[in-house]
């Protein structure tokens, strides 16, 4: 039985790798755009101090500064009023990011899209996700 057991794994083992080179390809597939994104704000690393964004894994990726208001950036918080519209407001104001990444709530870009449009200029869009960057370290 035992014998037969061993027979059984070697035999599925060819099947296993395939099934694992597959759906890691496919994992790499997807992360692409993720890190295209991650060298986007790179790109501007050494003139910014601080990034605004509703994606924080972006910014551990990166070693960038988040404000620490918007360390935890969940639904729930945005759900219940307490990282509402004028906190938002408040935030970019005060910290004045040289970078700014949107993705993830569209009422979040709504809320400050009259302060990117003044202050900020398009830098990369693509998935969802949008990058602004200061006019000055433009």
């Amino acid at each position: 039985m035992a014998a037969g057991f061993v027979i059984f794994a070697i035999a599925l083992m060819p099947i296993k790798l395939t099934v694992n080179a597959v759906m890691n390809h496919q994992f790499v597939e997807e992360s692409k755009p993720k890190f295209e994104v991650i060298q986007q704000v790179r790109a501007f690393k050494s003139s910014t101090h601080w990034l605004f964004t509703d994606l924080p894994i972006v910014s551990f990726y990166t070693g960038l500064k988040v404000p620490p208001e918007l360390a935890v950036f969940s639904t729930k918080r945005i759900a219940s009023g307490s990282l509402g519209d004028a906190e938002l407001r408040r935030i970019l104001q005060t910290y004045q990011p040289e970078q700014v990444l949107l993705g993830r709530y569209p009422k979040v870009q709504a809320a400050l899209e009259p302060s990117l449009r003044q202050h900020y200029v398009k830098q990369h869009e693509k998935d969802k996700v949008t990058q602004y960057v200061l006019k000055s370290v433009q």
